[in-house]
């Protein structure tokens, strides 16, 4: 049988004041800490695409959020996976009209709004 683990008093006392310095380091957080929120103010004018992928023998969900004036700005969030493709095509589209600000689905991003060169 191992021997119980023992502290000893140097080391307990160490411990003791670097999660008292942790606990009273909080603080009021800058305008840099905010950020992530004024980024994402364009997400309530994006259309959402769902996304039905099989990695390592599931079916993975994604939604895509892309912007209705600039395509090419998107977000792609990991929502859930399945293990049949029937259930994850589901779990999709019900995702999709909850995440959309627009349920019916009229906002749309096509190919054309990309302006691609083919050269």
């Amino acid at each position: 049988m191992a021997a119980p683990f023992l502290l000893d008093e140097a080391v307990r006392a160490s411990a003791a004041r670097r999660l008292a310095t942790i606990s009273a380091a909080e603080r009021k957080g800058g305008l840099a800490d905010f950020g992530p929120f004024h980024e994402s103010r364009w997400l309530p004018d994006t259309a959402v695409i769902e996304r039905v992928a099989r990695v390592r023998g599931e079916w993975r969900v994604s939604l895509v959020f892309a912007h209705v004036q600039n395509p090419l700005r998107l977000i792609v969030r990991h929502i859930t996976a399945h293990p049949s493709r029937a259930r994850a095509a589901l779990q999709a589209h019900y995702m999709c009209r909850l995440a959309a600000k627009d349920a019916r689905g009229t906002q749309r991003v096509g190919i054309g709004q990309l302006r691609l060169s083919w050269n």
